[in-house]
């Protein structure tokens, strides 16, 4: 009797303890949200946050391998090793369960919201402000739009032998007509160049610089040895490390070209240019921007939507606004090098790429900088 009333006893004791430990799992759950709130993405009907994001946040060392789609990530004392698809993970070598499985979503690595409190801890009390207080009544808005036309002069960029196409044309093409609409919805937009000429980084960086630009959208046309590889896709830059953040690295120490395993997917020289975008701020409303353009994509143009992609590129040190470099499609795939030639399609590309940046305005407006 006795031994059944202690059994008893201890079987009330563990249910509490599991109860108290799932309100603390829930309020931990809660708190990492609130802190994240701005980049949960609810992937097939699970909230989930980027993993890049994550990183920022709890100073984490990780790297992501993208032929094996295992991500490893050192925390303090613990390494955690994730796949994408599979909830088994590994923590210092031990065998562990997440609620899901990391995903892979515009181009950038999910994991579930529940993973940080679960596997990292508490979530710090408040995340740093990358942008100072606002005065009272201060609103925030977009007023300024550089439009960087890729290539010019004796940098040609990618080209369609067989349809008589030029990267440097076809942006700067592009660009004019951006320009035109961007304008018509009250903007004042500042191209990089007007006139097939070259443009050196530098000078890049200046014009965005004494315009006092509030967003910087680099126009380009994509190229790959593949000739089937095809479609829309929009970079920014993250701490995130994955294919296209090895190669640009690797441009680091050869500024002249890219990694040759990096040349299936960007242009040879898209060194000439690319720009430094280091404010954490500046990176977050930069994805955003990605992300409002690449739906607007997906809305308005026939075309593969290769979605929203992270890269660390070569610098042009003096640009430090929202920035984001857009591939159109790719000149060496012969549907969309036929489909650009046409000035309808053109106009397509333009006035997709107008709608992108005006919902950001809208909804950066909105929210007075994405705070509310």
């Amino acid at each position: 009797m006795v031994n059944r009333k202690r059994l008893g006893v201890s079987a009330i004791l563990l249910s509490i303890a599991v109860a108290i430990s799932g309100c603390a799992t829930k309020a931990s759950y809660i708190r990492t949200r609130d802190v994240f709130q701005k980049d949960v993405r609810n992937i097939g009907g699970i909230d989930y946050i980027p993993l890049a994001r994550v990183s920022d946040l709890y100073k984490l060392d990780w790297s992501w391998d993208t032929f094996s789609r295992v991500a490893i990530i050192k925390h303090k004392d613990k390494r955690v090793s994730l796949r994408e698809g599979s909830r088994t993970i590994l923590v210092n070598g031990s065998g562990a369960a997440l609620t899901h499985p990391p995903s892979l979503y515009e181009g950038a690595v999910y994991v579930p919201v529940s993973f940080a409190p679960d596997f990292l801890g508490e979530p710090p009390a408040a995340e740093r402000k990358a942008r100072q207080a606002l005065p009272e009544g201060k609103k925030l808005t977009i007023k300024t739009v550089v439009i960087d036309p890729g290539h010019g002069g004796h940098n040609i960029g990618a080209r369609s032998k067989k349809f008589g196409l030029q990267e440097k044309a076809l942006t700067l093409n592009i660009a004019r007509r951006l320009k035109a609409i961007l304008e018509d919805k009250g903007l004042n937009v500042i191209l990089t160049r007007d006139a097939d000429r070259f443009v050196p980084l530098e000078e890049r960086a200046r014009i965005a610089n004494r315009g006092r630009a509030d967003l910087f959208v680099s126009v380009h046309a994509n190229a790959s040895r593949a000739r089937n590889i095809r479609g829309f896709e929009c970079f920014y830059l993250s701490g995130e490390i994955d294919d296209n953040a090895r190669a640009a690295d690797a441009a680091l120490n050869a500024p002249r070209k890219l990694a040759s395993s990096y040349s299936a997917s960007r242009p040879r020289e898209l060194e000439f240019t690319l720009w430094d975008m280091l404010l954490t701020e500046n990176r977050i409303e930069s994805r955003e921007l990605a992300r409002r353009i690449c739906i607007a994509a997906g809305e308005e143009m026939s075309v593969k939507n290769r979605g929203v992609k992270s890269a660390r590129f070569f610098v042009l040190k003096n640009t430090r606004i929202p920035s984001v470099l857009v591939e159109v499609g790719f000149l060496t795939n012969r549907h969309e090098a036929r489909s650009m030639k046409e000035p309808e399609y053109v106009y397509r590309i333009s006035s997709t790429l107008a709608k992108g940046i005006l919902a950001y305005r809208d909804e950066f407006e909105r929210t007075n900088g994405f705070t509310t």
